[in-house]
């Protein structure tokens, strides 16, 4: 016959099953919502975030970089209406291969709604945008956040508007860093 000495424990004893006599005398000391709190936190502590622990999301290409701007104007969509808003000449099936890649890729989401697949981003448009950058200033600029800027400046003509809230901009961000403007 198995003992509490060799682990086991009789059904009316544990608190759910599996658990061993140690939780069983937490939980008379204590109670039952205490016991399944702590339960909860250690059982959530040791799970692993795929978020956290995954590496950076690869860099869209540009045909993808086309459909999450569209996934980040309409939110959840289908392949159909992603198809349709990007207005290309490419077929319906290479739109669908494309999104079936970037969810594989990790950068977009499926899920179902009446029985239709449905996509969105996995990540914000400003996330990305800002991994695209730091990409491209560490590769085509050498790190250095001024020829990025000026490159940017130098590509197309810039409104004295725009540039003074680019002006502004950076003034601002000077200040949120404790730097002086």
């Amino acid at each position: 016959m198995l003992s509490v000495r060799d682990g086991f424990v009789p059904a009316h004893r544990q608190v759910a099953p599996g658990m061993g006599p140690g939780l069983c005398v937490f939980v008379r000391r204590y109670g039952i919502f205490r016991c399944i709190t702590v339960f909860f936190v250690v059982a959530w502590n040791r799970m692993t975030s795929p978020r956290r622990n995954r590496p950076p999301l690869a860099l869209p290409t540009a045909a993808e970089l086309d459909i999450l701007a569209v996934l980040w104007t309409l939110g959840v969509a289908t392949v159909r209406e992603v198809h349709d808003e990007l207005g290309k000449d490419n077929r319906y099936t290479t739109t669908l291969k494309t999104m079936q890649l970037m969810t594989e890729k990790g950068l977009l989401i499926r899920s179902e709604r009446f029985g239709s697949h449905v996509y969105e981003a996995s990540e914000p448009r400003e996330q990305t945008q800002r991994q695209i950058a730091g990409d491209l200033l560490k590769r085509a600029f050498g790190g250095s956040a001024r020829n990025l800027v000026m490159g940017a400046l130098a590509a197309q003509p810039t409104s004295p508007e725009e540039l003074d809230e680019i002006r502004g901009m950076l003034d601002s961000f000077a200040r949120e860093r404790g730097g002086s403007s």
